[in-house]
């Protein structure tokens, strides 16, 4: 998962976010990584 810096960074910020704004953006950030990462899941399963 956390196989480049620009998610671990995404990770940190979300971890770390002081309100839920910024803690909604950086989950807005993450989202591109988990759907990916969904779609090779369920075209492993195929």
């Amino acid at each position: 998962f956390f196989a480049s810096d620009e998610r671990i960074k995404a990770v940190r910020q979300m971890i770390m976010a002081p309100t839920p704004e910024k803690r909604k953006e950086a989950l807005d950030l993450l989202l591109p990584y988990q759907r990916s990462d969904f779609e090779g899941i369920f075209r492993a399963m195929d």
